[in-house]
């Protein structure tokens, strides 16, 4: 692993879509949270290793995502990855820029 490079991901909110927390329980908002942590704590070999539905993720084409993406996903990001969290598997969307 060089200097720059990390094995866990880093979460940044700067494009989060606060609009979506108004959907949201307190509850679901915990557990969004709690999903987030426990992600970092694992690192990216374990979750690479986990189903989709667990601590894994799966990956969509931005072309069918339907929220407004942010101006650095560029039509040369043509998948995008989602993580799922609570016992509905609700989904988050995440771009992994590697370092």
């Amino acid at each position: 692993m060089t200097e720059t490079s990390i094995d866990y991901p880093v979460f940044c909110f700067k494009y989060f879509q606060k609009e979506c927390l108004k959907m949201c329980s307190e509850s679901q908002i915990k557990e969004f949270f709690d999903r987030l942590q426990r992600l970092g704590e694992l690192g990216w070999k374990e979750i690479n290793t986990n189903g989709r539905h667990d601590y894994g993720w799966e990956m969509l084409p931005t072309d069918q995502i339907k929220k407004k993406l942010p101006p650095f996903i560029t039509p040369d990001i043509p998948r995008l990855m989602v993580f799922r969290y609570n016992n509905e598997n609700y989904p988050f969307i995440a771009h992994r820029k590697r370092l």
